[in-house]
């Protein structure tokens, strides 16, 4: 004799799903192996520049692909643009705490008296909206030989 088992309550509860985003798979029931894509809705990313992830149903729980994946404001612009002689270095994808540095190089300084400045993405800014310029005035090397 076969009998049914029915569909665990367990099976058709998902894990809260991560604030700005949305799901987007099949609908209940999930059964084993039931695969949920996780969007971030747009101008939000993850802190590792991800728009998505995905939840899989073992059977018995939901198996997270990036456990601590969260939608974020994200910097929808580039940070700001550098002056004349200053190095920007910037690897980031505009998701939130992504850092654009500026550098004066080796004798120049800024007017806060620091050779390198930072810009961070916060909640959908830069840190930093304006990069002033770099002084080389101040320098008084002496040279030993």
């Amino acid at each position: 004799m076969h009998t049914h088992k029915g569909v665990s309550s367990l099976q058709q509860i998902l894990p809260e799903l991560p604030a700005n985003s949305v799901l987007s798979g099949p609908s209940p029931p999930y059964l084993n192996g039931t695969v949920v894509n996780i969007t971030c809705t747009t101008g939000h990313l993850s802190p590792t520049g991800k728009n998505h992830t995905s939840f899989q149903f073992n059977g018995t729980s939901w198996i997270i692909e990036e456990q601590e994946f969260e939608c974020l404001k994200a910097c929808t612009s580039d940070p700001p643009n550098a002056g004349v002689g200053i190095l920007r270095t910037y690897t980031g994808y505009g998701q939130w705490g992504a850092v654009a540095s500026y550098d004066c190089g080796v004798l120049g300084l800024f007017p806060d008296g620091n050779a390198t400045l930072y810009s961070r993405c916060l909640d959908g800014n830069w840190s930093l909206t304006d990069i002033p310029g770099c002084s080389w005035e101040h320098s008084s090397m002496i040279c030993l030989v």
